[in-house]
């Protein structure tokens, strides 16, 4: 058992230069008129090579394309939505179901990232199929996905000032662990499958 538990702690060592934070007016960022606005609270399923290699969340492809569904008129074609929001141009969060990628191919495509701990010491195909379901089991990664989800939710909506916000979940798995986790008026939910 020792040897499980020092392989899962080096594990868990390695990962944490993974993580991608959640941004949020709540943290400190600047936003406009922030007592006075809706606050958007955007929920994706897990940080993937640009968002490794910007530490910001909705930096890539999806980021790209989340701000010009949003902004369409805008005419800034390298702005992402979590670029926009970690400038504090609007008053938003962006929080991932998972702070670390849930992708084995988010590892092993980054630049200075092939870690064999990370490739060779976790459960890919439990993993992969908690990702494609949406679904969590009783498993450790399922236990610790759900417990870093709800932790760090509640702590956001402790951290905004007012009950004025809109939660938008974006695809299957984030809708799901959404629908199953957060404890919420679902007035305030809308989920976007993509």
């Amino acid at each position: 058992m020792g040897t499980k538990i020092s392989k899962c702690t080096e594990i868990l060592s390695v990962l944490k230069k993974y993580r991608v934070k959640d941004i949020s007016c709540a943290y400190g960022y600047n936003c406009p008129d922030k007592e006075n606005t809706i606050h958007y609270i955007f929920i994706l399923e897990s940080p993937h090579v640009d968002e490794i290699q910007n530490g910001i969340p909705l930096s890539g492809p999806a980021g790209k394309a989340a701000f010009e569904s949003i902004f369409p008129s805008s005419n800034d074609s390298n702005m992402t939505l979590g670029k926009y929001i970690s400038e504090g141009r609007i008053n938003a969060s962006i929080i991932n179901i998972s702070d670390i990628p849930l992708q084995k191919k988010a590892y092993e495509t980054v630049e200075d990232v092939k870690d064999e701990l990370i490739i060779s010491g976790l459960d890919w195909k439990k993993i992969e199929r908690i990702r494609k379901s949406g679904s969590l089991g009783d498993d450790i990664y399922s236990k610790f996905i759900k417990g870093s989800f709800q932790f760090r939710f509640n702590r956001l909506i402790k951290k905004l000032e007012n009950d004025n916000y809109k939660i938008i979940s974006c695809g299957r798995f984030s809708n799901n662990i959404v629908k199953k986790v957060v404890e919420t008026d679902f007035s305030k939910l809308e989920l976007i499958y993509h």
